[in-house]
């Protein structure tokens, strides 16, 4: 039996994370992405059979505007509501120290998102 291709890729919550120790948002979103670019050209280099053939772009060291989207609501759970699929923000952390913020997510429906 052959082993599946993997790549351990950091998350994309990564930079955010980690700004809030004090490094460099932007240094710490470019290394996320070379780190991507390196999982993601192993992940294409392993493909053998590919539905259709459609060469890698990688990342620059900034997101651009056409690499930020909406999930499609086929990639999510059935049932999730509509307002946790939009683009505005429902969670936060939130607490007066780092253990509390790690330990506390307060979900709230946006209002323009609420069924009632």
């Amino acid at each position: 039996m052959e082993t599946p291709a993997y790549q351990h890729i950091l998350h994309p919550t990564y930079p955010d994370s980690a700004a809030a120790q004090g490094q460099d948002p932007a240094q710490l979103m470019a290394q996320m992405l070379a780190n991507w670019n390196t999982g993601l050209t192993a992940l294409h280099q392993a493909l053998t059979h590919p539905d259709q053939t459609v060469p890698l772009v990688p990342y620059g060291t900034s997101l651009a505007p056409g690499d930020l989207g909406t999930i499609p609501e086929g990639d999510l759970p059935a049932g999730l509501p509509a307002w946790m699929r939009s683009d505005e923000p429902w969670a936060s952390r939130q607490g007066a120290t780092p253990a509390d913020k790690c330990a506390t997510i307060v979900v709230q429906i946006p209002a323009d998102q609420r069924p009632f």
